[in-house]
């Protein structure tokens, strides 16, 4: 064979060799690649991904490009699987992870799994990762032991979101954090989003502690909770806890432990039915200053406890610079030591246009001493037992609480609540009876109607004759 024609052979099988080296290098080089931005599907009918765990573990290993927004649009469906995301490549306030039901129905996508125990106990896992969402999706842990919580937020993750989801537990559940639907300890979990959600069945709905560390802006917003105990935040910075539905069947609707600066707590619609006391909202050691004060408004608080305790419609303990305005509450059920206001240890609490009423025998507002409370007054406070408040002393009526120099301009009338549980007043003899020093901090009620700019009402509702018909006639 001519010298020139083997050569020409071995050069183009060389050639060839390396094309196909090349081929395989560029296949492998593109299974591993980090997500670029756009939408990829899980499950139905030709998916980029079968199951939500088959995306997360691509996720996981080769992180996004980080040239914008990474979707996972999921088709209806069931999908079992446990889960955790970790620290995500390239992830950032602009190149967010969501991931999110196809139909936007919350009802027909379920992420479920079955904890055995205490290791892994959760549905999925957010392991120090950042900018992710979940939207319009079932979480459910379908497990009847007593260790099932549903999301764990663990290490550093911040900027996370749940939004328009169902977080679902056990219906058995104890009042345990071992069944805490959303669980974080000693983690920092800055600009986490709670919202919109139907959280449901567990020992907390929340249980949010930061031991050693402290997160901020936690915000939760416009959920209905309905579990052993509604939510339990410590060290929990300027958190802001608004426009949720509460229903606690143990003892705490809202439990605040070292929660610092600036936290709102407002438009919250609580009850608390209990066997043992209950505490609508709880504030132990939350403290603000001269600059940022708290703000706990325009609550609604039922306590139905046990007569056989003590039970307290808002009970601060050891709390400073907290502004306490424009709240309802009604305690049906209680022992002789309950009150619908509770305050002792702390500083610099400012009490106005409330609507103070306890039904049973106890207080309807409790000041263990003079240095407390800065200011009380514009209230509305009533008790059908025997006193009506304590500062320092049992006060039998408002004139009584008067001649020692408190409430100079609140008034003690019944409210005619619409019922036990619907703060709604239906009496006129408390309309137009608050400050409205108050308005540019609380320029709405519960409902969003506008406040009197003049004669506003106490309590959490704002009322007019015409609204006052029109539940009359409901």
């Amino acid at each position: 064979m001519n010298l020139t024609l083997i050569i020409m052979k071995k050069l183009l099988l060389s050639l060839k060799n390396q094309m196909i080296i090349g081929i395989i290098f560029l296949s492998i080089n593109n299974l591993n690649a980090q997500l670029t931005t756009g939408t990829y599907t899980i499950g139905g009918t030709s998916p980029d991904y079968a199951t939500v765990v088959a995306a997360v573990n691509e996720l996981n290993t080769n992180g996004i490009a980080g040239d914008g927004p990474v979707i996972f649009s999921i088709a209806d469906g069931n999908y079992d699987g446990q889960f955790a995301i970790n620290a995500i490549l390239n992830s950032s306030s602009v190149n967010t992870v969501t991931f999110s039901s196809a139909s936007e129905d919350s009802t027909k996508v379920a992420i479920m799994h079955a904890t055995t125990g205490s290791s892994n106990n959760y549905v999925f896992q957010l392991n120090g990762c950042d900018y992710v969402t979940f939207k319009q999706v079932r979480i459910y842990n379908y497990a009847t032991t007593s260790y099932n919580r549903v999301i764990e937020l663990n290490g550093t993750s911040t900027n996370n979101q749940f939004l328009n989801c169902e977080i679902i537990g056990y219906s058995g559940a104890t009042a345990s954090s071992n069944q805490a639907l959303i669980y974080a300890y000693g983690d920092v979990i800055d600009n986490l989003t709670i919202e919109n959600c139907f959280i449901q069945s567990g020992g907390y709905g929340l249980y949010l502690e930061g031991i050693g560390t402290d997160s901020s802006n936690v915000k939760v917003k416009g959920n209905t909770i309905a579990s052993k105990n509604g939510m339990y935040l410590k060290n929990q910075n300027r958190c802001q806890i608004e426009s949720n539905t509460i229903n606690a069947t143990y003892i705490y609707g809202i439990e605040l432990r070292e929660c610092h600066y600036n936290i709102v707590v407002s438009k919250n619609t609580i009850k608390v039915e209990s066997t043992v006391g209950a505490n609508g909202i709880y504030m132990n050691a939350c403290d603000g200053n001269i600059v940022d004060k708290g703000l706990v408004s325009n609550n609604s608080i039922v306590d139905i406890g046990s007569t056989g305790y003590s039970n307290y419609g808002m009970y601060l303990t050891g709390s400073d610079y907290q502004r306490i305005y424009h709240n309802s509450i009604h305690l049906v059920s209680s022992n002789v030591s309950g009150s619908s206001m509770y305050v002792t240890g702390g500083s610099n609490i400012e009490v106005a246009n409330n609507n103070f009423a306890n039904s049973a025998f106890g207080f309807a507002l409790y000041a263990a001493t003079d240095a407390i409370v800065s200011s009380s007054d514009y209230n509305n406070l009533y008790s059908g037992g025997n006193f009506l408040a304590y500062w320092g002393q049992n006060s039998h009526d408002l004139t009584e609480l008067k001649a020692i120099g408190k409430d100079a301009n609140s008034t003690s009338y019944y409210p005619s609540f619409v019922s036990n549980t619907d703060l709604h007043p239906l009496t006129k003899w408390i309309n137009g009876t608050a400050t409205n020093t108050t308005i540019g901090l609380v320029a709405d009620d519960l409902n969003g109607i506008a406040r009197n700019a003049s004669t506003p009402d106490v309590g959490a509702f704002e009322l007019h004759p015409r609204i006052w018909i029109l539940i009359l006639e409901q």
